[in-house]
């Protein structure tokens, strides 16, 4: 145990040469690295820049809050990356930030991914039934815990050997569902669901409240998918 403990530290000491970098965004960074037999992930949420700053201050330590939607998600039983520790004040790159270490999943790949190699193979796994429930099962556990989601995509759902998952437990908040969490998803969702996944989740979910006729976040999400995609001049 304690060389274990001692080759994490040392991995961590050197992350940018023992680990892999798999995402950079100003906000947030995600490192891949392995100590003896288990890979894991690491969340790194630099302090820098005034947005950075401001949502600490008013939300706290994005590590800390996604340490604990994580737990909060393992004790609701909704199947979840398993974190390991939180690190306030640690320095990658001579940037001071936090992060969240979490173990990694994998085999994996997400439901986005999963689904396109479908469609792009012309294949059907004949798991699309099993799929389709166990997302309305973590959805109905997410509410019956009182938990919600801000950001419900099929990129942020892992599937590993048969077994889904929900990512990035820092959009997890507290105070349950809403139908625009659900309409989110449904975007997502609509190139590969069919109106009968659709209203056998919704039944589950919201009982006898009638599915809307009208995906009011369509309409939203394009217009902020049409401004991350065109730059300032109009091209592409």
């Amino acid at each position: 145990m304690a060389d274990a403990q001692a080759d994490l530290e040392a991995a961590l000491r050197n992350l940018p040469a023992s680990g892999q970098l798999i995402k950079d965004r100003p906000y947030r960074q995600v490192w891949r690295f392995e100590v003896g037999q288990s890979a894991y992930y690491l969340k790194f949420y630099p302090r820098s820049g005034w947005r950075a700053s401001l949502r600490r201050r008013l939300r706290g330590s994005p590590a800390t809050r996604e340490f604990l939607r994580l737990q909060a998600l393992q004790k609701a039983g909704i199947p979840a990356p398993r974190a390991v520790a939180v690190l306030v004040g640690y320095r990658l790159h001579d940037v001071v930030g936090d992060a969240v270490i979490l173990h990694a999943i994998e085999p994996s790949i997400t439901l986005q991914a999963h689904l396109d190699e479908q469609r792009l193979l012309g294949v059907d796994a004949g798991d699309h039934f099993e799929v389709s429930r166990q997302v309305a099962d973590i959805l109905l556990k997410l509410g019956q815990a009182r938990l919600g989601h801000d950001d419900l995509h099929l990129g942020n759902f892992l599937i590993s050997k048969g077994i889904v998952y929900l990512l990035d437990a820092y959009a997890v908040r507290l105070g349950g569902l809403r139908v625009a969490d659900l309409m989110h998803l449904a975007h997502s969702a609509e190139s590969h669901a069919n109106t009968t996944d659709f209203l056998r989740a919704w039944r589950r979910l919201r009982e006898t409240a009638p599915l809307p006729a009208v995906n009011r976040q369509s309409r939203r999400l394009c217009r902020s998918f049409l401004q991350r995609v065109f730059t300032d001049d109009g091209r592409w």
